[in-house]
């Protein structure tokens, strides 16, 4: 039995909660798919340039993750490898988000003008450098526009070092100071058809901006960090 199988297994006790299945071919499915998550998830996080204890953390929440993801698996849109490649990456770089300081935490505001701006933010990151790393030399290649549509759709502009963050935005003509008065709500979230506005863009315009990029950065992160549109049982096991 492998991934797919297993998770086809679990899959149906999951949706029908099917009690004639075979109880020994739902533990021996469980059994495989916890094995080949947690051997994928082990492969991506060292990848992702992920500290042990983040490393530990990320696998031991893996296989949770992918088994409140199977619902939302679709067999005959493709393998459970590259469904649950896609889930646990995105969990990975939800993860990464939040373990990464941004710049102004680790370095007083004062010192904050000495700092070389390009690549900085790598330097003072907590955890998934090399994760960081990708993700910026993958904004860099787009037009200023979109990549502030990119960070902000997926809240990432913390990952840009300050001083660049506010080249993009005087590029655009315009202020970030202002620009985030008018964007952001009292909750923290960002207000995309605000942002629309502020960038001369139509709400649907900007929607796509955000799908169409951010299947190019994973791509970009999948190539950059080695692993291959695809995982499964073929991720080599990390130890």
């Amino acid at each position: 039995m492998d991934l797919h199988k297993s998770a086809l297994v679990l899959r149906k006790k999951q949706v029908k909660d099917a009690e004639d299945m075979d109880q020994d071919l739902v533990d021996a499915a469980a059994q495989v798919f916890m094995d080949e998550i947690q051997t994928m998830a082990r492969a991506i996080a060292v990848k992702c340039g992920m500290s042990k204890q983040t490393r530990q953390d990320f696998v031991g929440a893996s296989v949770g993750v992918a088994y409140q993801a199977l619902r939302r698996f679709d067999p005959r849109r493709g393998q459970a490898g590259s469904f649950f490649y896609t889930v646990l990456l995105n969990h990975a770089y939800d993860l990464l988000k939040r373990k990464i300081r941004p710049l102004e935490c680790v370095v007083p505001d004062d010192q904050l003008q000495t700092l070389p701006g390009d690549g900085a933010l790598e330097r003072y990151a907590q955890d998934g450098s090399t994760f960081v790393q990708k993700a910026l030399e993958f904004l860099r290649t787009l037009g200023v526009r979109d990549r502030v549509v990119l960070c902000l759709g997926l809240r990432i502009e913390d990952l840009i070092p300050p001083s660049e963050w506010e080249q993009w935005w005087n590029e655009l003509g315009l202020s970030w100071k202002r620009v985030r008065l008018a964007i952001v709500t009292a909750n923290g979230r960002v207000d995309r058809s605000a942002l629309a506005e502020v960038l001369g863009m139509q709400r649907g315009a900007l929607d796509k901006v955000v799908s169409r990029r951010r299947g190019g950065l994973e791509r970009s992160l999948s190539l950059g960090l080695g692993l291959g549109g695809s995982c499964g049982s073929h991720a080599t096991p990390v130890p």
